[in-house]
């Protein structure tokens, strides 16, 4: 039976992928409508759809380089990452890559979620060439470096704006990348986002016949996260409204080292499953109305009628012979608050010499988290966790360690704290005073004012933002730029 299938309408993707958990401080935006490359990494807009993106799976906001685009900025081939070599997984391109999302030609709302609206020069949108080529990495050459929509600012603050009224031009039809940059007015970076579309007539479907029901809709995907060893398995799981269906599954068992890359092994499971069930199943890439397996991601559709509502891909890891997976964990006792905050410092042993995922989390007497570490390590080593808004007593340390495809072992050790109180910078009476806040001054990164008998810290650069007021003002991860330190005292 041929593997070939017309695909006359295909309905959103949903894609299964595993989610973590990470914030970063200061954090600040992201193009979601269209959604952006580095969005799609993420779990902001629900389950992730693109995979294998390294550190912009947790950090969304952050694709943040030099100003200049496009004289000057990020760098040709970087463009997507804006030049930030953390996030160099985004300057990858290729046909099949990444998750294309259709538009239509005409007028569009483009919007931005902003979790730092930083003061505004101006937001611009650039489309690639018409007969760009997609297998190439991302250059000028590749864009029409005159913007096709541009919105001006004035200085106002990103998220006073509303939304932006682009147009997309009627010379570009079928796959492109859109570059959205966000060109804020008191730093000296910009933003970079990219977005991969399809870009259709404004007439309506490019599909010569449109049935009354799609026959295939998407249920799911095969996501290469992980290079597989011999004697592994990968299984295709299938779920109807009422459970899981097990005579619908599908699983391949890895034969060579070969057959375990990432990008093989996917494809081979598409292929598996378009062997064995394809009058309910098919796995691959679509293109021009025709699914057939790729290397690298693919996804899993079900015919109208199978009663199928999604898939999910597991992974069975064949456990090494001989490896004692567990590992302990000591420490001091006692640690000294100062300053308000404090480090604990542990030492982990591993009882093997695997590469391991090593994470500890510190709690205090209320079993409130208030410090983690996470790290690679091999045999043995010191981890360090800090604690801010430190407060002396009893504290726990849970440790976990595993090596992929392993078991998770876990480990608790309890110290205690000693020392000053919370917020104080010159012993228990309260902070030590710093200069007063003024308007029109710029401070720095972490840089101190007092304000009204308080102590206050930048999280960002800012100007203008007085100290104290709850829209400058919050905890750590508030996305506001003001962190309140305690009295003063005189």
């Amino acid at each position: 039976m041929s593997n070939r299938r017309t695909l006359f309408k295909l309905s959103p993707l949903v894609a299964c992928a595993s989610m973590f958990f990470a914030q970063h401080a200061a954090a600040h935006g992201y193009l979601s409508e269209p959604p952006s490359r580095n969005l799609l990494c993420s779990s902001h807009a629900g389950k992730a759809q693109n995979f294998n993106c390294g550190q912009v799976t947790w950090e969304p906001q952050s694709v943040e380089g030099k100003q200049g685009f496009p004289q000057a900025g990020a760098p040709d081939g970087q463009i997507a990452s804006g030049g930030i070599s953390q996030f160099s997984e985004l300057n990858a391109q290729s046909v099949d890559r990444w998750k294309i999302n259709d538009i239509k030609q005409g007028a569009h709302n483009f919007k931005w979620v902003f979790t730092a609206p930083h003061k505004t020069k101006d937001f611009k949108y650039y489309l690639t060439k018409q007969g760009w080529n997609p297998n190439a990495k991302l250059t000028r050459d590749q864009f029409d470096l005159t913007p096709f929509c541009t919105i001006d600012a004035h200085g106002k603050k990103a998220d006073a704006i509303g939304a932006h009224n682009c147009t997309i031009p009627t010379d570009r039809t079928g796959h492109h990348v859109m570059l959205a940059t966000w060109h804020v007015a008191d730093t000296s970076n910009m933003w970079y986002n990219v977005a991969d579309l399809n870009i259709k007539s404004d007439g309506g479907t490019v599909d010569p016949v449109e049935p009354v029901k799609p026959e295939w809709s998407t249920v799911g995907s095969i996501a290469p996260t992980m290079d597989l060893n011999v004697g592994d398995t990968v299984t295709n799981r299938v779920f109807k409204s009422s459970g899981e269906v097990p005579s619908m599954k599908t699983t391949v068992t890895i034969g060579t080292a070969e057959q375990g890359e990432r990008n093989m092994w996917s494809m081979l499971l598409a292929k598996e499953i378009n062997r064995a069930q394809s009058a309910s199943l098919l796995a691959g890439i679509e293109r021009d109305g025709v699914i057939e397996p790729a290397l690298g991601k693919n996804d899993v559709y079900a015919k109208s009628g199978s009663g199928v509502v999604r898939t999910e891909t597991t992974i069975e890891q064949k456990p090494e012979v001989g490896i004692d997976e567990g590992f302990s964990i000591t420490s001091n006792s006692e640690f000294k608050i100062q300053n308000g905050k404090a480090t604990a410092k542990f030492f982990v042993k591993l009882n093997h010499q695997k590469d391991t995922n090593v994470a500890v989390k510190v709690y205090d007497a209320t079993n409130s988290l208030v410090g983690s570490k996470s790290l690679k390590m091999q045999t043995q080593g010191d981890v360090s966790v800090d604690i801010a808004n430190a407060k002396a007593g009893a504290h726990t340390a849970v440790a976990t360690s595993q090596i992929d495809g392993g078991t998770l072992k876990q480990e608790t050790v309890t110290f205690k704290l000693v020392g000053e109180p919370t917020g104080g910078e010159s012993g228990g009476d309260g902070a030590k005073c710093h200069a007063d806040w003024k308007k029109g001054t710029a401070y720095k990164t972490d840089g101190k004012v007092q304000h009204k008998g308080r102590i206050y810290q930048a999280r960002w650069w800012t100007r203008g933002e007085m100290p104290g007021d709850p829209a400058t003002t919050g905890p750590d991860y508030s996305g506001k730029v003001w962190r309140d330190l305690g009295a003063c005292s005189k």
